[in-house]
C-alpha cells in the first residue's frame, strides 16, 4: 500500500533546488510523489522508482523510503529493497507498516541468504571442476611425455639393432673370404679345355 493517495498526474521537471524555499520543495516532493504513485498503481515500477527516489532526494522525508522500498520490490531488486526497507524502519520506527516490513524484512533476507548459499555452493562446484581438469590435462600431459620417451626408445634399439646386423654380416663376408682362400678345394684345367674339381689341391 502506498503513503499516499494516487492521483493521474505527471509534474514538470522541479526548479533548481538551491532556488526552492522549503514550501515549494514540498510541494515539488509531493508532485513527484504523486506521479510516483500513480505509475506504480499502473504497473510502470521503473517510472515509480525514478519519481520515489527524486521526491526522497528533495525533500528528504523518511516515509518516502517505504515507497521506494515497493517499487525496488516490485523489480525484484531484492538488495536494493531490503536496504530500503531497514532504511525506512530507523527513518520512522513508529509507523503503520512496521510489522508488515519487518515481515519483508525476514523473507528477503532468507532469499538473499540462500542465494549466497548457492553462488558459494556454484563456485565451489566450479573450483573443483577447474581443479579436475587441471589435473586431467597434467595427466595427459605426462602421458604424452612417456608415449614420446617409449617411441624414442623404440627407434634407439632399431639403430642398435641396424648397427648390430652390420658387424654381423661384415664378420660372416670376412670368414667367408679366408676360407675359400684358405687351402680349400681349388679348380684347374683339364686337358680336355674344362675345369675339374679337386680335393685337397691335388693332382
Amino acid at each position: 500500500m502506498l503513503a499516499a493517495s494516487t492521483v493521474s498526474a505527471q509534474t514538470d521537471p522541479p526548479a533548481s533546488e538551491n532556488t526552492l524555499s522549503d514550501e515549494e520543495r514540498d510541494e515539488q516532493g509531493r508532485q513527484l510523489f504523486l506521479a510516483g504513485a500513480t505509475a506504480y498503481e499502473g504497473g510502470r515500477y521503473e517510472v515509480a522508482l525514478a519519481n520515489f527516489q527524486a521526491a526522497l532526494e528533495l525533500t528528504g522525508r523518511g516515509p518516502l523510503w517505504y515507497n521506494v522500498a515497493l517499487a525496488h520490490d516490485r523489480l525484484r531488486h531484492d538488495s536494493e529493497a531490503l536496504a530500503a526497507y531497514r532504511t525506512y524502519l530507523q527513518e520512522v520506527p513508529d509507523n503503520p507498516h512496521r510489522a508488515q516490513v519487518e515481515a519483508r524484512i525476514d523473507a528477503l533476507a532468507r532469499a538473499e541468504s540462500e542465494r549466497a548459499e548457492q553462488a558459494a555452493a556454484l563456485e565451489r562446484e566450479r573450483q573443483a571442476a577447474a581443479e579436475r581438469e587441471a589435473r586431467e590435462a597434467e595427466l595427459e600431459r605426462e602421458l604424452a611425455a612417456a608415449r614420446t620417451e617409449v617411441r624414442e626408445e623404440k627407434k634407439s634399439r632399431w639403430w642398435i639393432g641396424v648397427v648390430v646386423g652390420a658387424v654381423v654380416a661384415v664378420a660372416v663376408g670376412v670368414g667367408l673370404a679366408v676360407a675359400l682362400s684358405g687351402g680349400g678345394d681349388s679348380y684347374e684345367q683339364s686337358d680336355f679345355g674344362g675345369v675339374t674339381f679337386t680335393l685337397g689341391g691335388g693332382r
